[in-house]
């Protein structure tokens, strides 16, 4: 269900279809997990070991690190840890943390930071081994005087930090279409 993105209300369904689609098997008549105990199979039992074995990548090889925010609107947001790295199966992207801050300087260069240090360092995952950060081109991202790129590069000087080309895309087009809508009217 994790794998192909299906929603947990699904496993609701499962146990009288098994039952009708299998009306000959002892186990299918016996199968029993609606979303509570799908839910608690996932979150208690395969959620950490799958946490465990992305940690031991990362301690372990170059990985990319990739931080989104969520709209600042209150006294707490969330920024979304992703990593990005090379495996027997390919490149793979994974979630590492949703990187929840909060008070009042929740949106703040020095508080994300923290937030990632606190999961990088909570985790044994050493700095020198990530090789790229991934931000959006936010100035407490990218700015040149304490931003989270001004900070990252004081915890590792080799990281490759980028902002995003879809922003820059998409501001293009707006500023594009702010002209063309004043030469038009």
């Amino acid at each position: 269900m994790v794998q192909h993105n299906i929603p947990l209300t699904f496993s609701d369904h499962l146990s009288p279809m098994f039952t009708e689609c299998f009306p000959d098997s002892k186990i299918a008549q016996k199968y029993s997990s609606a979303r509570t105990k799908t839910t608690a199979i996932i979150n208690k039992c395969i959620t950490p070991y799958l946490m465990d074995e992305l940690v031991k990548y990362l301690r372990d090889q170059p990985f990319s690190l990739a931080a989104d925010g969520s709209n600042d609107t209150g006294r707490e947001k969330m920024n979304p840890l992703t990593v990005k790295l090379w495996s027997s199966q390919g490149v793979i992207q994974r979630f590492l943390d949703i990187g929840l801050t909060s008070g009042t300087s929740c949106g703040s260069a020095k508080a994300i930071l923290n937030k990632m240090n606190e999961v990088l360092i909570g985790h044994s995952i050493p700095w020198a081994n990530c090789v790229a950060l991934a931000v959006d081109n936010a100035s407490v991202n990218l700015g040149t005087r304490n931003s989270i790129k001004s900070r990252v590069l004081d915890q590792n000087t080799s990281i490759y930090v980028l902002g995003c080309p879809c922003h820059i895309a998409h501001n293009i087009a707006h500023a594009g279409g702010l002209v063309y809508s004043e030469v038009m009217a």
